[in-house]
């Protein structure tokens, strides 16, 4: 045998007898492509700080946690439930979460009247804030009619004061029209007097006039007694 054959038959030996590489370990990600993510794999650990607030800048972030819900921000623009119901007692008015009871009696000034609007207001499910300046929490537009001509006022706020009525319980607030020492009304006369809040809602939203609360007619006859009347709004 010549060297040269011997040598060949060396090398072809060691060839033979080499270790094989072992086999690759199976793709965890089942053959996925480069960054691809199995969505059935359950996470290895909670995203970083990082990549949280980068989730959140593109909008993707988690909401925050409710531990302590918040009321849902009002929309000043949407229709509330308002209900009114006749009574023997009254006009009876709830608007969320607040009942309104809303009376009326003739005001003696002298040789003339005047009209008082009292209001009870109870809550129920929350506390209820009012706005309430210098005049109380009423608020008038008044129409007085007398021998065919009719004449209108209207209303201005002096303040910004505000009282509480406490979830299960109640308060009372009245106002006159006239106000005291303003000029009652004689015989002959019609008082339309349309009633409403300057502001209500829940304590820590923001509040909305109620400007349809209830109509209060005072008629002030030539002969007779002068009467009055508390009616839902129109």
């Amino acid at each position: 045998m010549s060297p040269r054959f011997s040598i060949l038959l060396a090398l072809l030996a060691l060839s033979c007898g080499a270790a094989q590489p072992a086999p690759e370990a199976p793709d965890p990600a089942g053959g996925a492509t480069p960054g691809a993510v199995d969505p059935t794999a359950a996470p290895d650990e909670l995203p970083t700080e990082e990549e949280i607030d980068a989730a959140e800048a593109a909008g993707e972030g988690p909401p925050p946690p409710d531990e302590e819900a918040a009321d849902p921000p009002v929309d000043e623009n949407r229709q509330r439930t308002v209900n009114y119901r006749v009574t023997g007692d009254g006009l009876e008015v709830e608007v969320e979460g607040l009942t309104l009871l809303v009376q009326a009696e003739v005001a003696k000034r002298g040789s003339a009247w005047g009209v008082r609007v009292k209001v009870e207001a109870s809550a129920d499910g929350s506390d209820q804030s009012l706005l309430s300046p210098a005049r109380g929490p009423l608020m008038f537009a008044a129409q007085v009619t007398k021998n065919g001509n009719v004449e209108k006022t209207g209303d201005t706020r002096d303040g910004e004061d505000d009282v509480v009525v406490t979830d299960g319980d109640s308060m009372t607030f009245a106002r006159e029209f006239p106000t005291k020492g303003e000029k009652a009304f004689k015989r002959g006369t019609t008082l339309k007097l349309m009633t409403g809040l300057w502001g209500v809602g829940k304590v820590g939203q923001k509040r909305r006039p109620l400007r349809k609360l209830a109509i209060v007619q005072l008629v002030v006859p030539k002969k007779g007694e002068p009467r009055v009347f508390v009616n839902p709004p129109e």
